[in-house]
């Protein structure tokens, strides 16, 4: 449960907080609830399923899970000399079973080039 206090906007995420935030207030210190927002990145490693060439992969997908995509595109974004092709067992499958997106849609929407391996491996990834 989110707890707010009359001197923040924003909202605790726990009691826990909440009791800081009153420990600072009765001893009048001035502290920022969640004021700043920081980005990093984890040390992390992603090894694709077949190596086309030194700058190209194909990554073959039967599940596509959350983790698989955030991932695909944390990769990009650091290795963006790397070529990633999506091969899925079926492109027509849904994100999850309540999404309008399907795993082609994702691939497009997020500029990645895709095959359905019903369809065939298109002969121009290996050129």
């Amino acid at each position: 449960m989110r707890h707010k206090t009359s001197k923040n906007k924003g909202k605790y995420k726990s009691l826990f907080e909440k009791t800081i935030a009153g420990y600072f207030k009765t001893r009048n210190l001035k502290v920022e609830y969640e004021a700043d927002k920081f980005l990093y990145t984890r040390p992390s490693s992603y090894t694709p399923d077949w190596k086309i060439t030194a700058r190209r992969y194909i990554e073959s997908k039967g599940y596509f899970a959350p983790s698989d995509r955030r991932n695909l595109i944390a990769f990009r974004s650091q290795h963006p000399e790397i070529e990633i092709l999506l091969l899925f067992a079926n492109s027509a499958n849904k994100l999850h079973r309540k999404s309008k997106t399907t795993y082609a849609e994702w691939a497009d929407n997020h500029e990645f080039r895709w095959a359905d391996f019903r369809k065939g491996i298109p002969q121009e990834w290996f050129k």
